[in-house]
């Protein structure tokens, strides 16, 4: 079995939804079905439970099931990453230790969620993490307008300082800072590997990236896959056009976020029950919408249907 915390994460790393029962609760047979599906269609790994997983919405209790589900199921095919991001740090280490003690591959912390904090205090806050766990930790870099962005001075101290700390998460969408931090992983004489949130592998790997984190793969596995075979190719006469399929599609799933996810399952036979709080409009224009964009870019036709595990 290979040691996946001392491998370099890169590739496509999926985070999926949570599913839930009727009642709400966590359905952990279908999250067991789903793992098997992901890793089945060649995923190179997996996070749990991140923002599209409504991490914030479920108890300490039932991510750490979901991170130790997950974990057992992968059985060490595939690095698991847990998200332990939370708003009070308290609970940040408690996830993160027992992310450790269940045997996950990493661990991805957001800064502190509703506040700005000073430089200083944010090396803090990451230092309190780092020196509570031994196995890799990534930052999630996010929008610098609502105060959660990990500045690229800041990774080079942190990484400089932690050889733990082993890459970043971006999801701010900014190619600026994109290429400050693809330059740092560049120069650094070690592992440091640096994924963005959403599937733009032609732009993170064209600047040296390593790969994404892909919501979208539960849904299309297939494009997905060929997208980032492309890319590494350098094939870009087959990435582009499918890089260019798949943003129409984000573009239909990030509205009202992370619902259409969820429906987008549902209509390729895969559903995973309803966001324990649904942000959604109603509910079949909703499903109209999703469908015509996966008709368009030929999902219905291409894609695998149901919880298949061949590909």
């Amino acid at each position: 079995m290979i040691n996946r915390s001392e491998t370099a994460l890169k590739g496509i790393i999926a985070t999926p939804v949570t599913p839930l029962a009727a009642d709400g609760s966590v359905d952990y047979a279908t999250q067991k079905r789903m793992t098997r599906f992901l890793v089945a269609h060649r995923v190179h790994g997996i996070a749990i439970p991140t923002h599209m997983g409504e991490s914030l919405r479920l108890s300490l209790d039932e991510r750490l099931q979901l991170a130790q589900k997950t974990v057992d199921c992968v059985e060490g095919s595939v690095p698991v990453m847990v998200h332990v991001s939370a708003t009070d740090r308290r609970d940040v280490i408690r996830l993160a230790s027992d992310a450790e003690r269940i045997g996950a591959s990493g661990i991805l912390v957001h800064p502190p969620y509703h506040s700005r904090l000073t430089a200083p205090a944010l090396e803090d806050y990451f230092a309190s993490i780092l020196s509570e766990v031994n196995i890799p930790v990534y930052g999630y870099n996010s929008r610098s307008e609502g105060g959660y962005s990990v500045p690229g001075d800041l990774v080079a101290s942190l990484a400089s300082t932690w050889s733990h700390f082993r890459g970043i998460k971006d999801i701010s969408g900014s190619i600026d800072y994109l290429a400050e931090v693809c330059g740092f992983a560049a120069r650094v004489n070690r592992e440091f590997s640096i994924l963005v949130g959403g599937e733009h592998l032609v732009a993170v790997l064209a600047l040296g990236g390593h790969g994404a984190f892909a919501g979208a793969f539960a849904i299309v596995p297939r494009m997905i896959h060929a997208l980032y075979e492309a890319c590494v190719q350098g094939n870009m006469a087959v990435a582009r056009p499918l890089q260019f399929q798949l943003s129409s599609l984000l573009q239909v799933l990030s509205v009202h976020y992370p619902s259409r996810y969820k429906i987008a399952l549902e209509i390729m036979g895969r559903p995973t029950g309803s966001l324990r709080l649904e942000v959604g409009g109603e509910y079949q224009s909703e499903r109209s919408v999703v469908e015509q964009v996966l008709k368009e870019i030929g999902a219905m036709e291409t894609e695998p249907h149901g919880w298949v595990t061949s590909d």
